[in-house]
């Protein structure tokens, strides 16, 4: 959407650039928390996606996390440089991840995230789990 509005607000001598944190040190984690937990105690199709999203939040998102102060120095930064770049990635997570997702398939950038998610297999037709693999059929080591 920014590469977009880039393109079609340039002639009017806007620039538009893209910040891209990883996990930064923020109270998002209790404000998701206090938003998911009533979710986590009732039935429904998406529990099993909520518990596993707040493991993940728990475990994977707390690598690399950085203060905010990082990101608001970059803000700054994008401001005053006389040709900003159009992207700015924050924190590793963010400098490793973006960039592969320009490699590597989608399908199997999706089947990462859903490992880290521990979203389940879907059902098969015949009522019993599939199993999760990656794209084409690969189960990457684990």
């Amino acid at each position: 959407m920014s590469d977009a509005l880039r393109v079609e607000v340039s002639s009017f001598g806007v620039r538009v650039i893209l910040v891209e944190p990883g996990p930064i040190e923020t109270r998002f984690g209790d404000r998701a928390r206090s938003e998911v937990g009533p979710l986590l105690s009732r039935p429904g199709p998406y529990r099993d996606l909520y518990a596993g999203a707040e493991r993940a939040m728990d475990v994977d998102f707390q690598r690399g996390k950085l203060p905010a102060d990082a990101v608001a120095r970059v803000v700054v930064d994008a401001i005053e440089a006389k040709r900003p770049r159009t992207r700015y990635p924050v924190g590793a997570m963010a400098k490793i991840l973006i960039p592969l997702k320009g490699l590597l398939p989608d399908r199997w950038l999706d089947f990462m995230m859903k490992r880290s998610l521990k979203i389940p297999p879907r059902h098969s037709r015949g009522g019993r789990k599939g199993r999760l693999v990656g794209p084409g059929g690969l189960e990457p080591p684990t």
